[in-house]
């Protein structure tokens, strides 16, 4: 099999990127038309159904062992920051990885369905690294999102 030459232009990667903004938008809105408004609980059931995939960082004793170990699992991804501090979880993700995507299809940046999902994913999965439940805020959402994960 020949291998394909050649170089992506400017053209080729908007394209790719409309492409995925129009997939990942038509995701959450088959989740939406599928679950109803249970959206969030999809996002933490699947956050806590990834987590058994990640195994390595069960090994993590401490918050901050996992979260620093999730940084480097999805640091080319979601790139983030975190702070703790009595039962609060604080991740800033910078710049936000679905920014684009959400404002592409026209929707508002944390508040859409895609966006819900993923607060939620990320809930459940840090929920089960850290054997508990979280709820999940967003104070600030755009092109740098902040998400606070406190205890119930």
């Amino acid at each position: 099999m020949k291998t394909a030459t050649g170089t992506l232009t400017t053209e080729d990667y908007e394209e790719a990127h409309r492409d995925v903004a129009a997939r990942l938008d038509a995701l959450a809105e088959a989740v939406l038309e599928t679950m109803g408004r249970a959206q969030k609980a999809v996002g933490r059931k699947a956050g806590s159904l990834a987590a058994t995939h990640l195994p390595e960082i069960y090994e993590e004793e401490s918050l901050e062992g996992v979260l620093e170990r999730m940084r480097q699992r999805f640091r080319h991804a979601f790139d983030f920051d975190f702070k703790t501090s009595n039962g609060e979880t604080e991740l800033t993700f910078k710049p936000c990885g679905l920014y684009e995507v959400v404002t592409t299809a026209g929707d508002k940046v944390g508040e859409a369905v895609l966006c819900q999902l993923f607060h939620e994913y990320w809930a459940g999965l840090l929920g089960a690294f850290s054997g508990t439940k979280l709820k999940c805020t967003v104070p600030e959402a755009g092109a740098t999102c902040v998400m606070k994960l406190t205890e119930l």
